[in-house]
């Protein structure tokens, strides 16, 4: 019975002289023989080549007469258990070492790019934060709020403004102030908005309304959403 792989690299090899084809032939074939895996060809200690195989033995061996000859002088290789993600782990290892060899960039199939996500989710912070990340020059000031909606309008029917706000996160406290004209404000703002305000503090996408409370009442502290109904 096979002895079960369960492991994405079961074996390796790094940075064999490539002589040992010539010398020790039968000892390489006996050691790698037909197995799949990714290889890294080198140039003394400077990476040049990174490929896949279902035979890395002969793969190895082919390059060391195709037009790879000459450019490479030691190896490494990595057997893999199956074949279902070497495509997967050879793009990886392109995008990061970038190898002179390769003339094609890996493709990450299925994978979404991030960079969108994070250029979102950055914009929810203050106008004046994500100006100093991407380098832009902007107005240290927030952009001037179109009054104030439905909910916040609710809410000073309850309460005056500006209303004294107040959030615990990972254990500390922090305190803000809701303007007239819907602003917030605090450290680093003001803020357009009640989130984008929380998002400064928790750096990720925060309802507001849940995040602060308010004191309804001397020393009755309420979440913001109980105060829109």
């Amino acid at each position: 019975m096979a002895k079960a792989k369960p492991h994405l690299v079961w074996k390796h090899l790094e940075r064999i002289n490539a002589r040992i084809f010539e010398d020790y032939r039968a000892v390489i074939t006996a050691e790698v023989q037909r197995e799949n895996g990714v290889y890294a060809l080198y140039k003394d200690d400077r990476l040049y080549y990174v490929g896949l195989a279902k035979d890395l033995k002969s793969r190895l061996g082919a390059h060391l007469r195709d037009k790879h000859r000459g450019n490479w002088n030691y190896f490494s290789v990595y057997l893999t258990a199956g074949t279902e993600h070497m495509r997967e782990l050879e793009a990886l290892l392109l995008r990061i070492a970038q190898p002179a060899g390769n003339t094609v960039k890996g493709r990450l199939k299925g994978s979404t790019d991030l960079k969108r996500s994070l250029e979102r989710r950055m914009k929810e912070l203050d106008g004046s934060k994500v100006a100093s990340i991407l380098g832009k020059n902007t107005s240290k000031h927030a952009a001037p709020a179109a009054g104030l909606g439905p909910k916040l309008q609710r809410v000073a029917k309850r309460v005056p403004l500006p209303l004294a706000l107040r959030a615990e996160y990972k254990g500390k406290t922090y305190r803000a102030r809701l303007r007239r004209d819907g602003h917030v404000a605090m450290k680093g703002g003001p803020y357009t908005s009640l989130s984008s305000a929380a998002v400064a503090i928790t750096g990720r996408p925060t309802n507001g309304w849940q995040f602060w409370t308010c004191e309804r009442g001397r020393g009755n502290w309420v979440r913001l959403n109980e105060m829109k109904g």
